[in-house]
C-alpha cells in the first residue's frame, strides 16, 4: 500500500510539473520527441505515414489545399518537417502528426489572423494549450513544442494524446511505468508504415472493404481482411505511382476477386496478379495528388 501510494504521488507530482513546465514557459522547452504516429487515431479506417524529403511537392501542395497556407509558408513549414502520420475516418474527418523543427515564432506569423487564422485555448487538456482555426478550410492546427504540430478539423484530441505521451515519457525517465501505451497502433501496422526507407508513402487500411470502394468509387464484396499500399513519385506531374496489396479469406475468393477488380478497374490498364494463397497485389496503377487528398480529406 505504502509503495502504490509512493508511485501514485510521484505520477502526480510528475505530471503537474510536466505541465506547468511544457505550457507555462515563455521560452521554449526542452521535451521529448514524440512519435507522430502515437498522436493519431489509431483505430482509423486508414492510417498513412509520408517521409517528407522524398515527397515534399505533394507535402507543400497538400498543405495549400487542405489548409489554404500560401505556397511561401507551405514550403517553408514543408522544408522543417520530417515525417507526417495521418488517419482518416470514414466519414473524411482526418488527423495529422507532423515531426520537424517549428519555432513558435514562425508558427504564429503562418497562422496569423492576417491570413485568416484565429486563436483559441483547448479545455481538454490539463492546462489551456493554444490552437490555431481556419472556419474557410475547416482545420485547426495546434504546435505544443517546438518539435510537434498537429492538425484536423478539431486539433484537441491531438493535444490531450500529446500531453499523456509526454506524461508517460517524463515517467519512464524516472523508471515509473504508466498505463498508456507507448505505441497504440498495432505492430504489424506500425513496422509496415515505418519500413518505407524514407521514400515511399506507405498506408494500411484496418477497414479494406470501405477503403476499397471510396478508392474504386464502387462497392465491390471481396471478402478482404486486410488492405496495404504504397505510393512512390512519378514522372507524371503531381502523380504517383501507387501498389496495393489485398488480403483474401481463402485462395477461391482470391482468384475471383482478381476477376472482379479487373473489370471494376477498366479500362484502366492495371497489372492485378494473386501473389499467394491469399493475396492479391495490384500495381501498374497511379493516383494524383488530389486523389490522395480526397481519401484524406472529403
Amino acid at each position: 500500500m505504502l509503495k502504490h501510494s509512493f508511485l501514485s504521488a510521484v505520477k502526480i507530482l510528475s505530471f503537474t510539473a510536466l505541465t506547468l513546465f511544457l505550457f507555462s514557459c515563455k521560452s521554449a522547452p526542452q521535451v521529448e520527441p514524440v512519435d507522430p504516429l502515437n498522436l493519431i487515431d489509431a483505430t482509423a479506417p486508414i492510417i498513412i505515414y509520408i517521409p517528407v524529403t522524398a515527397n515534399r511537392n505533394f507535402v507543400e501542395y497538400a498543405m495549400v489545399q487542405m489548409a489554404g497556407m500560401s505556397e511561401k509558408d507551405a514550403a517553408t513549414i514543408a522544408g522543417r518537417t520530417k515525417n507526417i502520420a495521418i488517419s482518416t475516418d470514414s466519414d473524411g474527418a482526418f488527423q495529422a502528426a507532423l515531426e520537424g523543427s517549428y519555432p513558435k515564432i514562425g508558427i504564429n506569423m503562418a497562422l496569423s489572423e492576417k491570413k485568416g487564422w484565429k486563436s483559441a485555448y483547448t479545455t481538454d487538456t490539463t492546462l489551456p494549450v493554444v490552437f490555431y482555426s481556419s472556419d474557410q478550410f475547416g482545420i485547426q492546427v495546434g504546435n505544443p513544442d517546438s518539435l510537434t504540430l498537429v492538425a484536423g478539423q478539431t486539433a484537441s484530441p491531438l493535444l490531450k494524446r500529446y500531453e499523456n505521451e509526454q506524461h508517460r515519457l517524463i515517467l519512464a525517465s524516472q523508471g515509473v511505468e504508466d498505463s498508456i501505451e507507448e505505441n497504440p497502433l498495432n505492430s504489424k501496422i506500425y513496422d509496415f508504415l515505418k519500413d518505407n526507407n524514407n521514400l515511399e508513402i506507405r498506408f494500411y487500411s484496418q477497414n479494406p472493404a470501405a477503403f476499397l470502394n471510396k478508392f474504386l468509387g464502387k462497392a465491390l464484396s471481396l471478402g478482404l481482411t486486410n488492405l496495404s499500399g504504397s505510393l512512390i513519385e512519378s514522372k507524371a506531374d503531381k502523380t504517383f505511382a501507387l501498389k496495393l496489396d489485398l488480403e483474401l479469406t481463402g485462395s477461391t475468393i482470391s482468384k475471383a476477386a482478381v476477376k472482379m477488380l479487373k473489370i471494376a478497374l477498366f479500362p484502366i490498364p492495371a497489372k492485378i496478379v494473386q501473389t499467394g494463397e491469399n493475396h492479391v497485389q495490384i500495381t501498374d496503377i497511379s493516383l494524383t495528388y488530389n486523389q490522395l487528398i480526397k481519401l484524406i480529406k472529403r
